[in-house]
């Protein structure tokens, strides 16, 4: 692998790391390199990450090279410790043995963990502060408490005039939708948002405001005349596009594609349906005008410049500028009462959680942010027990806007006193939006925080991990589809440019594993042509192309078997668990009712969260039958 490089005096050193590009080996380096200055310098370094696989992952390495060095043993790290150090490899292996006896004797302060578990151990330093009683629980699912909160709040309603008068509004808005009239189930769904940091990081004036039922009356209003005008709009366009049918006896036959075209179009707004217009609706607009398949019937020649087709261009011109905000009013609506009694589920959310002396893990940022305010941060990480010169922040990709909020304190007083530190991550893994994971900390807010010369960049991108040919595949298909996707989002008012964010994915080969293979194979589904009523051909699709690609698959399994892989090399990889199924109960059937010949030469076994399941256990399933017969042989 490559050699890790110490950060510089003050400095906060930026790693870009992708796939197979040596993370853990350089992480685990600068680690190193930073435990050998002193005796107890593992004291003073926190390193960061965001699972507990991760953590001890990390532990483990840097145990096992203390171990190694200690015991003369042949570790990759000696060379680069010796340069960075300046210490003899005499001096680094006695070190090394003392330092693994303090870390093993004083594993508390060894400090690598998660995001989380540092969180908690602050709030835990300041649980009188934060109104929490000693020993309280941590609850990681809020669900359960959330659906106890929207019970009581809508029983709390029965006292509460003005909170019963907004549910029954909201009931009522719902009814009018012909929607089910019991509000639970959507106000759950909405109230999920308490817990994410969009609805955290609102100021106190924003939260204000969704409390305020009269700011939310005014504002139903406004957002309601919206949609009406819109409606209206359209009816009344549609309205008149009839009058002129009736007048001059307009029928489906003398249009464009018939019902399918405008005709359909001009029913559905004058019976008062919002409908889209579509592509034989706008052959009219086209040049030249598409009216008729046909050569134009009298009637309809007359009608097109006697109001027809002003007003059919001035719905479509109006559907055009005013659908996005039609549709925003719209959504606005079906949530807004939802919106409205936000704020006391939160109260009640509050309440319960207090009466069970339970802190949900979810508020582990925001209350950590409020305690952190006001340039505290040296007293308040003193008060836990620990003064760090040093952190390290693992899948910096991962970091929230409130956990950076929350770190960044830390960070700068740090770099204050010409400590250094540094982050690691793959900005290309932020699309995932993993636990409220903002790609904007890594991509642009770390430049405009951390002054030019304290920030330094360094991408690691050699592939150490893949052969040559995956290699030169991924770096083909980083280049070409950002630029791709640049160009279809490059009328956006505030385009992104992904060409930035993937500029570091190209990765170097380093040569020492060569071959490697990749196919790709585009299915499309299979049509054949029918002949309708009315004797015309049309394709219709005859078979899926996700059972093309069932149908396929053992092949493939067989292919690569033949070629020398084991069935635990072959990976499938499917979008969602019922395609999962999909894929289970094909080769389950295929290995079923293949010769014998084949069940003898191939494997077919194979694993997944649904085969593993009771409920798909051949045992199971055989015993679950046997009861029921026993029960009822009839």
């Amino acid at each position: 692998m490559g050699n890790f490089n110490p950060m510089g005096t003050g400095t906060l050193t930026k790693y870009s790391a992708s796939a197979g590009s040596g993370k853990t080996f350089n992480l685990a380096g600068i680690y190193l390199s930073h435990l050998f200055r002193e005796k107890e310098s593992y004291r003073k370094i926190l390193a960061v990450t965001f699972t507990n696989k991760a953590t001890a992952e990390m532990k483990s390495r840097i145990l096992e090279q203390l171990h190694i060095l200690s015991a003369n043993g042949n570790s990759e790290y000696l060379k680069g410790l010796m340069r960075e150090t300046g210490k003899s490899e005499k001096e680094i292996r006695s070190m090394a043995g003392e330092l693994l006896h303090s870390i093993l004797h004083d594993f508390s302060r060894f400090s690598i963990c998660t995001i989380d578990a540092f969180f908690q151990k602050i709030i835990r330093a300041f649980a009188r502060e934060s109104g929490l009683h000693s020993g309280f629980n941590i609850e990681l699912d809020h669900n359960l408490i959330l659906s106890n909160a929207v019970d009581e709040m809508i029983a709390s309603s029965a006292s509460d005039t003005e909170l019963r008068e907004w549910l029954s509004e909201y009931v009522n808005s719902k009814l009018d939708d012909e929607k089910s009239w019991d509000p639970k189930a959507d106000i759950m769904e909405l109230a999920q948002e308490l817990f994410k940091e969009r609805f955290k990081v609102l100021s106190s004036e924003e939260r204000a405001k969704l409390e305020d039922k009269k700011f939310l009356l005014e504002y139903i209003g406004k957002v309601m005349a919206v949609r009406e005008i819109f409606e209206e709009t359209m009816f009344t366009a549609g309205k008149e596009c009839d009058r002129i049918f009736t007048l001059y006896s307009l029928t489906d036959d003398m249009f464009y594609q018939k019902g399918k075209g405008v005709p359909g179009f001009v029913r559905s707004l004058a019976a008062g349906r919002m409908a889209e217009p579509k592509a034989y609706v706008r052959a009219i607009m086209t040049d030249p005008p598409k009216w008729s398949t046909k050569a134009i019937a009298p009637e309809l020649q007359e009608a097109i410049p006697n109001g027809l087709y002003s007003a059919l261009r001035d719905a479509i011109n109006y559907y055009d500028t005013n659908i996005i905000n039609y549709n925003s009013a719209k959504e606005i609506l079906s949530n807004i009462y939802a919106v409205g009694i936000l704020s006391d589920i939160l109260k009640k959310v509050r309440m319960i959680a207090s009466d069970e002396n339970s802190f949900l893990i979810s508020d582990a940022g925001e209350l950590l942010r409020e305690i952190t305010a006001g340039d505290q941060a040296p007293f308040i990480y003193e008060k836990i027990g620990n003064s760090y010169e040093n952190y390290m922040i693992d899948e910096f990709q991962d970091t929230s806007r409130i956990q950076w909020d929350n770190f960044f304190p830390l960070i700068e007083e740090s770099l204050g006193r010409g400590n250094d530190n540094l982050v690691v991550g793959d900005i290309k893994q932020s699309i995932y939006r993993f636990r409220n994971s903002d790609w904007k900390i890594l991509g642009k807010l770390l430049g405009r925080q951390i002054p030019a010369e304290r920030l330094h960049s360094v991408p690691l991108n050699t592939n150490w991990r893949s052969k040559s040919n995956i290699i030169r595949f991924n770096n083909t298909l980083f280049s070409l589809i950002p630029e791709n996707i640049d160009a279809i989002f490059s009328s956006d008012p505030d385009p992104l440019c992904f060409r930035d964010i993937y500029t570091e994915a190209v990765q170097k080969d380093p040569g020492t594993d060569t071959g490697g293979f990749v196919k790709l194979e585009f299915i499309d589904n299979d049509y054949e042509v029918v002949i309708n009523k009315s004797g015309k051909e049309t394709k219709k699709p005859s078979k899926d192309w996700k059972d093309k690609v069932l149908g396929k698959l053992p092949a493939v399994i067989e292919l690569f078997q033949n070629k020398g892989y084991s069935a635990g090399d072959i990976g499938i990889i499917v979008r969602n668990s019922r395609e999962g199924t999909n894929v289970l109960n094909t080769i389950i059937q295929y290995s079923n009712d293949c010769s014998a010949e084949k069940k003898k030469k191939y494997n077919y076994n194979i694993v997944s969260d649904y085969s593993l399941t009771l409920s798909n256990s051949p045992a199971i399933t055989f015993i679950i039958s046997v009861l029921k017969v026993f029960n009822n042989p009839k």
